[in-house]
């Protein structure tokens, strides 16, 4: 049932809203002053003002005499509209609601669709709850979102300068050269099909990719040790004095969810995510180290790709702020749970000796990644448009990064290389639901 408060600060329990009853009516003589009871106009079927009397709101003089304000049958005016003249239907046909009529004298308040649920100080009050979708049509939404985030926790040394020759009496004489990538941009884009008042599925897909260079040189004396080589191979003490790499970090992920409302009124909503999902991990480090022309070109290229699908469960809530605006704060808790495996190759390579060092590894696991976003946000009237930003971290374990995987070809212990990966950055959305 949809109920509408005559007067704005007016005090009517949940439960008369809900029955749609008419909590206080009375006729007024012309001239009269108001008194200053609360109206309520009930749903279809209910208890309406009768035709030849004259209602006004409260605290306002009254109109002229024989004017119907209320008549059972009709429907509420659209948003956006100008206030309603007697006997035009506004609403879509279906959707049958009272319709109010503009008292001669003093300002008349409304129904309106907003998710807000307060009687604002404009033409339309706003009414608890939106207009529901129309029997056999479908609500949809497309929305996208454009991330701005920074790997974690994936960083590798390639360099370090050294006063000797080898490692025997050598010790450091600079700062450590190591890649990291930056801030990239990324985006997602989506879909849902709403299949209930409370519930919809959502299809979403997820795209990042980073990449980062460096480079570092030294003057002789000192030479750079080349820190993600292998040990023991021909070029791997020798006399360097420049060294560069590359490194990227992507990720994508595909969504299906299926998700409704645990809990919630006109300015708060709680719910519950419960999906599947696929998910992709790529890694690849290249660093170069150009020796002595008697010792030629030292090439090393890693890669560490994973690839799995699983489960997708989360909570996500939002809070209104005010009663007559359309701004909130939003936050949402997402984990997935990915079973897949990690392909990890080594390669170096020389260019007189050829291959020097390589090497494959598969490993089967169990990816968690845990999602938090926080932000606020902002509903146009009628909830077609939503506009929001905020803080997004994704957090993923049990991962073979780049820099553990050099680690345990250059120790060939293959055995317990777990490590996380994090990426952080800001989120901001657009969506439009018709």
């Amino acid at each position: 049932a949809h109920a509408s408060a005559l007067e704005p600060d007016s005090a009517v329990d949940s439960e008369t809203m809900a029955q749609g009853r008419l909590v206080q009516l009375e006729p007024i003589q012309p001239g009269q002053t108001q008194p200053t009871q609360t109206y309520v106009l009930s749903a279809p079927g209910g208890n309406y003002p009768q035709a030849g009397m004259v209602y006004s709101q409260p605290g306002t003089m009254v109109g002229q005499p024989n004017i119907v304000y209320s008549q059972p049958g009709a429907v509420y005016p659209q948003p956006g509209m100008g206030m309603p003249q007697p006997g035009v239907v506004y609403a879509d046909p279906g959707m049958s609601y009272p319709q109010m009529q503009m008292p001669s004298s003093g300002p008349a308040i409304w129904p309106f669709n907003s998710p807000t649920g307060a009687a604002c100080p404009t033409p339309y009050a706003q009414s608890p709850v939106q207009y529901p979708c129309k029997p056999r049509q479908n609500c949809f939404a497309l929305f996208g979102d454009f991330l701005y985030l920074r790997p974690r926790g994936v960083d590798v040394a390639y360099a370090l300068p050294q006063d000797g020759f080898g490692f025997l009496g050598a010790t450091p004489m600079g700062a450590v050269a190591s890649i990291d990538p930056k801030y990239s941009p990324g985006f997602r884009v989506g879909g849902a099909f709403r299949t209930g008042s409370d519930s919809q599925v959502t299809l979403a897909y997820t795209w990042f990719h980073s990449s980062d260079s460096s480079s570092t040189t030294t003057t002789a004396p000192l030479v750079i040790n080349p820190l993600p080589l292998f040990p023991g191979t021909f070029n791997f003490a020798s006399l360097a004095q420049q060294a560069s790499a590359m490194y990227t970090v992507n990720f994508q992920f595909v969504d299906v969810d299926y998700s409704a409302l645990i809990w919630g009124n006109d300015r708060r909503q709680f719910g519950y995510i419960l999906g599947g999902t696929y998910g992709t991990l790529t890694q690849k480090f290249n660093a170069t180290f150009p020796f002595a022309p008697a010792d030629g070109v030292e090439t090393l290229a890693t890669t560490s790709n994973f690839t799995g699908a699983g489960l997708r469960l989360g909570l996500e809530g939002e809070q209104r702020l005010g009663k007559c605006t359309g701004c909130m704060v939003y936050g949402r808790g997402v984990s997935r749970f990915l079973a897949g495996n990690f392909r990890a190759s080594y390669q170096q390579t020389n260019t007189f000796n050829g291959s020097e060092a390589a090497t494959n590894f598969t490993d089967h696991r169990i990816v968690p990644v845990l999602d938090l976003e926080l932000g606020l946000g902002w509903v146009g009237r009628g909830g077609h448009v939503r506009l929001s930003g905020g803080y997004l971290v994704s957090a993923w374990y049990n991962v073979l990064t780049t820099p553990g995987w050099i680690s345990s070809v250059q120790s060939t212990n293959f055995s317990g290389s777990s490590n996380s990966l994090t990426f952080d950055g800001l989120v901001a959305r657009a969506e439009v639901q018709f």
